[in-house]
Formats: structure tokens, sequence, C-alpha cells
């Protein structure tokens, strides 16, 4: 990889844990957080993907039922996520890191379930690393 593709992907990392760290210092209730940045997220992709979602038809029924449910799950997600993150017993950056790992972990389970990609041995090692930190993490 290139070092513009790392520079984004340090920029996307940023993005992904910067809004609950920044929900958790704003010390309002989690449905706030969530809704307020679902919905600056939407307009905020919808903007930059004009273009291109102009320019394509849009996609068919399967498809679209799919995403439907994908953004349902990720909605239910959110609410949760945002609702850990502001819990004052809960330590917002260690939940984060948490999850982030648990995505680790779950993304290339589900990309074998739904695509065939097989885990390799150095992402099954990774499974048993992440589930160390898990662990260590929770206490």
């Amino acid at each position: 990889m290139n070092i513009w593709t790392i520079s984004i992907a340090l920029f996307i990392a940023f993005g992904f844990v910067g809004w609950p760290i920044v929900g958790s210092y704003s010390r309002v209730c989690g449905g706030w957080v969530g809704t307020v940045v679902l919905t600056s997220t939407a307009i905020t992709v919808a903007m930059f993907s004009f273009r291109q979602l102009n320019s394509i038809p849009v996609p068919n029924t399967k498809a679209m039922i799919l995403l439907l449910v994908a953004g349902i799950i990720n909605g239910l997600a959110v609410y949760l996520y945002s609702s850990k993150i502001t819990d004052t017993n809960v330590p917002a950056a260690v939940f984060v890191v948490m999850v982030s790992i648990l995505m680790v972990v779950v993304a290339p389970l589900l990309n074998w379930l739904l695509n065939d990609a097989v885990p390799n041995f150095q992402q099954t090692l990774g499974f048993g690393f992440a589930i160390v930190a898990i662990y260590f993490l929770s206490k």
C-alpha cells in the first residue's frame, strides 16, 4: 500500500474512533449522540456520493433489502454503542478499543460466511491474540 492509502486509512480510523470519544466528552445521552452523528454522516456521504448516485441505476430489490437490513443492524449497533460510550460507568476509550478489536475478528468471519474468503493462518492467529486483548481490556 502506498502512503496515500495509509493516510486515508489513518483518517478513517480517526473518524471512526473520534466520534465516540467526542460523544462521551459531550456529556449528552447516547440517543442524541447516535442520532446527530448518523444524521450528519448520512448527509456527508450523500453529498460526496451525489454524482455517483446520480449516474448509475438504483440497485435491484434484493441488494436494496440486504443493504436496508445491514443498515437496521448498524443503526441498532450505533444506538447501543452510543449508549455505552456515554455511560459514565463504562470507560469510553477502553470500550472503543474493545469494539475495534472485535471488529477485526468479526470482519474476516463474516467475509468467510458471505464471500467464501477462508481466514488464513495469520488471521486465525490474530483471532487468538484478539481474544487475549479482550481479556486484558475487560480487567
